[in-house]
């Protein structure tokens, strides 16, 4: 029997509360932690010893029960008739007087999480999780009662619950970072360990990381709580706190509830020791400010940007690492200059896109961002792009047209020609389509980090072209074109893969000329972010087009000219499933 087993509570003060208990007929369910009422020797098993019930048998007349050792492995699990078990009370959980130590919260409910995880019912382990949390809380013990609460977040997230998720994996980083700092305690440093690995293990899930291959392993029911210290937690990367912080932040910020985790990460000390720590730090606070449209700051943020940045720089140019061993995330040729004309230009422009999704006005916000930056290092810099956004905004039409269109011009000349553009509404579809397609190619993908900024140009891009098809007149066959576009405006998709859907609509509708290798990046941006799976679905066009060929009349003027531009238009291969193939013809 493993020495940790716990008692029930029959002592003689408490015979009569007991008596009076257990008078009340109690079913025994599914995950019920129960004691055994008597030995049973063929089973090696003493009266006394706890397990859970993992399955219901004979009508509920029999129970198979699991039970655990302290780390969580099965010992045994067998079936037992209802007259030797008993339901354990939460109030009957005791102290094994012969340990100083009280394990008895931690190890039962700690074991009866790990028992509904295997059952999948990780809502059931997330609650025996707190439980043992807030009663090993009780007697102090601190270390342990962090890692239930770490394993409890943990046990909501395979739930499905992220508020809850967030809520206790916060708190036991607030509580963790209170331990004494002590490298030489290997138990503070195997849950420093486990903890960052449950929290990067959710992080790349949730935040849908393509490069799943760096986390190892998806930590088991207990991980945290697991004080075992074997080579396989041991070898586990040694990272800062603050990139806990970080990986929790972000996991908040994609949640989008509130930004209690991210107030937190900001005051980590361990940003003023790794650089990259900062610079990621400094870029999810530029995308909260973006998504709430608080752009006043956006100078600030830009030289924040820009001085983890150059810490970065400095910081490998004296021979260390951008992190601690295993971190680094940015090769040193990829450390953007944030100061520059043309990045300042891509943030600004950016911006404004958002400040025209809100219909804001762009206008007063300049003078800010001119007023803001008048005391930072990029003042310079940023005084120069503002003025070209000045001057352009002043502009003749046809001037930021010119401008726009020729290729050899510098990017941030053209891209704040586009902005002038898109300003007007008066810009014909075409002009419209050309300045849509400037702003999309230049910043899609250079701010694909900028999440809220995706957003809001998908939203202008819906709002401009809803507008634009009311005139059907000015569209190029606007019974195939106009709805096109409408759906794909009106769609639920969100980001690049909306921007790349309405580009993708509109183009057949103007009278513009756009490379293939342009097409073929939008229609990249329409794909899902996992490799696309064939399906056995026919193709809807061409059942459209059978359904449309029973009905008359057969042929129209409309009809000619949709065929005569699939002609024109057909050195661009198109390829579908006949609509005559059978359902697996696609496999």
């Amino acid at each position: 029997m493993p020495k940790d087993s716990v008692k029930t509570d029959l002592s003689i003060e408490n015979q009569s509360e007991h008596q009076q208990k257990t008078t009340e007929k109690r079913e025994i369910k599914l995950l019920d932690v129960v004691t055994l009422t008597q030995d049973i020797p063929e089973h090696n098993l003493k009266r006394g010893e706890v397990g859970t019930v993992v399955e219901i048998l004979a009508d509920g007349d029999a129970f198979e029960v699991e039970f655990s050792d302290d780390n969580g492995q099965m010992y045994k699990c067998t079936s037992f008739p209802a007259s030797q078990l008993k339901v354990i009370h939460d109030e009957q959980i005791v102290t094994n007087p012969s340990e100083q130590v009280n394990i008895g919260p931690l190890e039962e409910y700690r074991r009866a999480a790990i028992c509904a995880a295997n059952l999948d019912n990780w809502k059931q382990a997330a609650t025996f999780l707190e439980e043992g949390a807030k009663r090993t809380q009780q007697i102090e013990n601190t270390e342990r009662y962090i890692g239930l609460y770490a394993d409890a977040g943990f046990a909501h997230f395979k739930a499905g619950n992220m508020l809850n998720c967030i809520k206790l994996l916060h708190l036991a980083l607030q509580d963790f970072e209170k331990l004494p700092q002590d490298s030489e305690d290997l138990q503070y440093f195997t849950l420093k360990k486990r903890l960052e690995h449950t929290i990067k293990w959710i992080w790349i899930i949730w935040c849908g990381i393509e490069d799943k291959a760096s986390l190892p392993f998806e930590p088991p029911a207990g991980f945290c709580s697991n004080t075992e210290t074997n080579e396989k937690v041991l070898d586990l990367p040694d990272s800062p706190i603050g990139y806990s912080w970080l990986y929790l932040a972000q996991i908040e910020y994609r949640f989008g509830h509130e930004t209690t985790v991210f107030q937190h990460a900001l005051q980590t000390p361990d940003k003023n020791t790794y650089p990259e720590l900062n610079l990621f730090l400094s870029l999810l606070k530029t995308q909260d400010d973006f998504r709430n449209k608080t752009l006043n700051e956006l100078p600030e943020r830009i030289q924040e940007l820009a001085n983890a940045c150059d810490s970065i720089q400095k910081h490998l140019q004296s021979g260390k690492g951008i992190g601690e061993e295993g971190i680094g995330f940015i090769p040193v040729q990829n450390v953007p200059n944030f100061t520059s004309v043309e990045n300042i230009t891509v943030m600004t422009v950016a911006a404004l896109v958002i400040q025209l999704s809100a219909g804001a006005d762009t206008h007063a916000i300049l003078s800010i961002w001119r007023a803001n930056s008048s005391d930072l290092p990029i003042k310079e810099n940023m005084t120069t792009v503002l003025n070209l956004i000045d001057r352009m905004f002043s502009a003749d039409q046809n001037n930021a047209l010119k401008v726009m269109k020729t290729q050899d011009v510098k990017s941030e000349e053209r891209l704040t020609a586009a902005l002038k553009i898109i300003h007007n509404i008066e810009t014909s579809p075409e002009d419209l389509f050309h300045a849509h397609i400037l702003i999309s190619t230049y910043l899609v993908d250079s701010l694909i980090w900028l999440e809220p900024f995706l957003t809001g140009l998908a939203k202008l891009l819906s709002v401009q072209w809803l507008e634009k098809i009311k005139f059907r007149a000015t569209s190029k066959m606007p019974l195939v074109t106009v709805p096109e576009i409408e759906q794909a405006c009106k769609s639920s998709e969100t980001g690049k893969k909306k921007i790349g859907q309405i580009l993708l609509a509109a183009h057949p509708a103007v009278s513009a000329s756009v490379a293939l290798d342009t097409l073929q990046q939008f229609r990249t941006w329409t794909e899902s972010d996992q490799k696309r799976e064939h399906t056995t679905r026919k193709n809807p066009a061409a059942q459209r087009l059978i359904k449309a060929m029973e009905k008359p009349p057969h042929l129209t003027d409309e009809d000619i000219e949709v065929l005569n531009w699939s002609i024109k238009e057909g050195k661009i291969p198109i390829s579908f499933d006949s609509p005559f193939d059978s359902d697996e013809s696609n496999k």
